[in-house]
């Protein structure tokens, strides 16, 4: 099983907006609004930088990166939009790989990188993954239902 990262394009929106169905399934937070997430991921195809994993010729993970600047600050960074690979394809490198093309997009435009986990599921282990990578932890998101 050899996982290849490359850079997304127009024609893999089907694919990412199957994977955005998938992802929100497990995270459960708010409802789907798909032509809103098509218009997102789209702007961030253009505007910022979206790669995918491809296990077999298919699509099983993707993250989509965006700058952006402190709101106290005018020093940018680079941040994920989404970071996401199929639970069927967890037990590949596809996630480690993808964030390491995050990386090292940040370091090549001498910007921090910052990633989220937003999500309810198996939130210690991905964060304990992150940090194996050399992230470093640097706050906590809360969630009050409505």
């Amino acid at each position: 099983m050899t996982i290849t990262i490359r850079d997304a394009t127009d024609v893999d929106l089907p694919a990412l907006i199957g994977l955005l169905r998938v992802m929100h399934a497990e995270v459960g937070i708010g409802r789907l609004d798909e032509p809103k997430a098509v218009g997102m991921i789209s702007h961030v195809l253009t505007s910022g930088a979206v790669f995918v994993a491809e296990l077999d010729g298919a699509i099983v993970g993707s993250v989509g990166l965006t700058a952006d600047s402190w709101w106290y600050s005018q020093d940018r960074f680079l941040t994920d939009v989404w970071t996401f690979v199929h639970p069927d394809a967890r037990k590949t490198r596809a996630a480690a790989l993808l964030i390491g093309e995050a990386r090292a997009m940040a370091k090549r435009l001498g910007a921090p990188l910052v990633l989220g986990l937003f999500n309810r599921v198996e939130i210690d282990r991905k964060a304990q993954f992150y940090q194996r990578l050399g992230l470093e932890p640097v706050g906590v998101w809360f969630f009050q239902e409505a």
